[in-house]
């Protein structure tokens, strides 16, 4: 949803007051002083301009166009690119963990959601639906995290969730939230040995090859704690285990709200998102007609 309900370029809101000026001037001969003043062709022109850009039909942005082409090719074909990295990674990997450090901090359990829901128009399955909305992002490392802000995508994900739970959340608030929790021990090895060989198979007591495991341990470790309890036979290359940062510095939160406003424009973007891509599957299969 996040992809189709990308924003066209729409009239402003001092535009809109700019028409409400206007029409009042043209009706009353008054300008917003009280004086009188004289109805000119440019000024009715502005006028016509502007209602017209407020009018205008809803188009789907080139944008959508292109996430919905990648949709067809993947659905209608079978054919799509497999997204797998590192990053993606630890998403998946260290999700219960950001529950589990919300939790934490609010002193509330918060359960993974596994529950699939959907409605006519959206489907899928939110982080966690206590009381409201909760969608989970969990960075990689504490420079994606410091950047990490309420992107538009993420907050039509969140806007969807809400609504295909209404009426049982029983409310139009939602949250999103990104967490800076340990990476995996895998990642953690695998950048290691992958230094190791582009450092030309070093010994074990390098000083470069050593002070390369020191910093990767700072750059994926936050909860020392926590790590022990999960890899207890790990041994660190750090002397100092001061690098610990507290749970209440690796929670950003961002609150999301729905609207009535919002579920419209969600039911027109998918209407249209649909017909356009009826109208490409009708064209590929009247070209394999024609071929036969």
């Amino acid at each position: 949803m996040g992809h189709i309900c990308t924003k066209r370029d729409t009239i402003t809101k001092d535009q809109l007051a700019e028409i409400k000026v206007l029409e009042d001037e043209k009706e009353t001969g008054l300008n917003v002083n009280g004086n009188k003043v004289k109805w000119t062709d440019n000024k009715e022109a502005k006028l016509s301009s502007l209602i017209s850009k407020r009018d205008a039909p809803d188009e789907l942005p080139s944008g959508v166009k292109t996430h919905l082409d990648n949709t067809f090719r993947s659905q209608f074909w079978g054919r799509k690119r497999i997204l797998f990295n590192k990053f993606l990674d630890k998403g998946n990997l260290a999700e219960e963990d950001s529950l589990e450090l919300l939790s934490q901090i609010d002193g509330t359990f918060y359960a993974k959601n596994d529950e699939f829901f959907e409605n006519a128009y959206a489907q899928g399955t939110p982080d966690n639906v206590q009381g409201m909305i909760r969608d989970a992002k969990t960075n990689f490392d504490m420079e994606s995290f410091d950047n990490a802000e309420l992107t538009s995508l993420y907050t039509w994900q969140i806007k969807t969730y809400m609504w295909m739970l209404l009426p049982q959340l029983r409310n139009y608030h939602g949250e999103l939230f990104y967490s800076l929790v340990n990476n995996p021990y895998h990642q953690l090895n695998n950048d290691i040995t992958s230094m190791y060989y582009k450092m030309g198979q070093p010994d074990d007591d390098d000083e470069r090859f050593v002070e390369y495991k020191c910093q990767m341990e700072r750059n994926m470790i936050f909860d020392i704690k926590r790590w022990k309890e999960n890899y207890p036979g790990y041994t660190f290359e750090n002397e100092n285990l001061d690098f610990d940062v507290p749970a209440v510095l690796r929670i950003k939160r961002f609150p999301v709200t729905l609207n009535n406003q919002d579920i419209k424009f969600m039911k027109q973007r998918v209407k249209m998102c649909r017909e356009y891509l009826m109208d490409k599957e009708n064209e590929v299969l009247n070209k394999l007609k024609r071929k036969k």
